[in-house]
């Protein structure tokens, strides 16, 4: 028995191994996938970058290809616009697209998501025009003008001297804000006119006025709409230098040409319930 058990071990000791199966190599991730983009910008000579970087293609509809992606991988793809609706005003707009390698993808950049960032670049108005726009108001004794947007206290220095209650500039700027009151202050007006220096916020009350002077651009004038007919009263008047609000149509439109030659037009709203109704914020 001893024999043949060693033997039998010899024999095994002597036996090769057995052979291990081949390791199988990691699977390669497939590339090569492309997924093709569709962007539609608010006008044609707009500005759009992709991933931070600029595109070179023009028109309201711009397509293109990604770079080769790994299939069936996830990707986030960061979209911005650049455009000028008007001659004074900058708009950027942003939005975020997740889609898998290989998915068309659609961005509709001329719908407002709620980060459009607006820079005016507002040339003052001058006094001749701002003579005109309180002759539209048709002031009367009882009125409280505010001034939404003047860089100055002018407007409402003249709204008081041309027959109303009382004046309100309303001025985020501090300096712009300080030398306003002294513009008040060498008028003779304190007490009459006040200067605020706060921004005009969606929290703010404008239920006191009964006619608002807007110089915002087009944008800020649309923002502020649903705020003023929340707080305004049936009557009440807004009147806007060269710029409209949305879809709200003027009760009247005046054009004139300034002290500098330039074309405006003075837009003058009267406050109706049913704008109200339609356009006030809930």
């Amino acid at each position: 028995m001893t024999r043949r058990f060693l033997a039998l071990s010899v024999a095994l000791l002597a036996a090769p191994a057995f052979a291990q199966p081949p390791a199988t190599p990691p699977a390669q991730p497939m590339t090569g996938v492309k997924s093709k983009v569709k962007v539609t910008v608010p006008q044609d000579d707009a500005e759009l970058t992709v991933e931070g970087k600029p595109t070179s293609a023009k028109g309201k509809v711009r397509e293109f290809d990604t770079p080769d992606m790994e299939a069936g991988k996830r990707y986030i793809y960061d979209f911005q616009v650049t455009w000028k609706p008007n001659k004074f005003t900058t708009v950027t707009r942003k939005a975020t697209r997740k889609f898998t390698a290989g998915d068309a993808v659609e961005v509709d950049l001329t719908r407002d998501e709620g980060n459009d960032k607006a820079v005016v670049a507002l040339k003052p108005p001058t006094d001749d025009v701002i003579a005109e726009a309180v002759k539209a108001a048709k002031l009367t004794k009882d009125d409280v003008v505010f001034d939404l947007g003047g860089a100055d206290a002018r407007l409402p220095v003249a709204a008081v001297k041309g027959g109303a209650k009382r004046g309100v500039l309303v001025q985020p700027d501090a300096a712009k804000a300080a030398a306003a009151k002294e513009q008040v202050k060498k008028a003779e007006l304190e007490g009459k006119v006040d200067v605020q220096q706060t921004d005009p916020p969606e929290g703010k009350d404008y239920a006191e006025a009964t006619v608002v002077f807007l110089y915002a651009g087009e944008e800020g004038n649309t923002a502020l709409r649903p705020v003023l007919l929340r707080d305004l009263k049936a009557g009440a008047r807004v009147i806007s230098y060269r710029f409209k609000m949305g879809d709200w149509a003027p009760t009247a439109t005046t054009p004139g040409v300034n002290a500098d030659g330039d074309n405006y037009e003075l837009h003058t709203w009267t406050v109706t319930d049913a704008d109200k109704q339609k356009y006030g914020k809930k």
